[in-house]
């Protein structure tokens, strides 16, 4: 991939991030809660692919995402291990919140997961910005 069409898809990938976090707080107010839940995953699933781009990685799936974020970038030190904690966790709460009809989630539990797509957003920013 040359470096202006991997710059493009760093951008849409950011800019669908941030879509998604908009969602995920919209839903929130609206008590949506699972489905706050959801788009705040997508949030760090798109910046993750966005900070995965800039080392010409792009993975198929949702767990080689995070296997490959953890792999080149929470292993080296480059991104803080938390964000990687929270990139599992969000995928975790994601998919109970998709697939488990009967889960329901607190206000307190969906803002939480909201707070950290939002930091976990802030960071993956941060990082592009050096690159």
């Amino acid at each position: 991939m040359n470096k202006e069409i991997r710059k493009e898809r760093i951008e849409a990938e950011i800019d669908r991030a941030k879509e998604a976090l908009t969602a995920a707080k919209n839903l929130l107010e609206d008590g949506l809660f699972a489905d706050s839940i959801s788009r705040a995953y997508y949030a760090i699933f798109h910046a993750a692919r966005a900070v995965l781009l800039t080392k010409e990685i792009d993975p198929d799936t949702h767990n080689g995402a995070i296997s490959m974020f953890g792999l080149h970038f929470v292993k080296n030190g480059l991104i803080e291990e938390r964000f990687g904690r929270i990139f599992n966790e969000a995928k975790d709460a994601r998919e109970l919140g998709d697939y488990i009809v009967t889960k329901e989630f607190t206000k307190e539990e969906t803002g939480k997961r909201v707070e950290q797509a939002t930091e976990f957003l802030q960071r993956m920013e941060g990082y592009l910005k050096a690159f």
